[in-house]
């Protein structure tokens, strides 16, 4: 699943993978401040979900597409984004193919 708004007769497709989140979180984004810093970080990850497939988007058309949300909608928005921001990092924790048990590892004394 991914968010799919239309904006202006263009589609944009809202998704996060590894790299996305990655990206936010060097330039400082963190899920975890969403509630103690909600506008500053609403709109960083509205901004950062078009990283994934809209690279190219400027701030000022995203900042144009987020104005242009109705306001009733906003936190259903801000719901959806948040969901599809821990899917990646859902991902790390499960296993991939039959890869599984390939590899070993243990802490070792120096």
């Amino acid at each position: 699943m991914a968010i799919k708004i239309k904006h202006n007769d263009k589609e944009y497709l809202l998704e996060f993978n590894r790299n996305a989140i990655v990206k936010l979180e060097r330039d400082g984004f963190n899920i975890s401040q969403v509630e103690e810093r909600p506008l500053s970080s609403i709109l960083y990850l509205f901004n950062g979900a078009f990283i994934m497939h809209h690279p190219k988007a400027t701030e000022k058309e995203i900042d144009e597409i987020f104005s242009n949300i109705p306001e009733d909608q906003r936190p259903a928005l801000m719901q959806a984004l948040i969901t599809e921001y821990s899917k990646p990092i859902d991902t790390l924790f499960k296993p991939v193919g039959d890869n599984t048990g390939n590899v070993t590892w243990e802490v070792v004394k120096k």
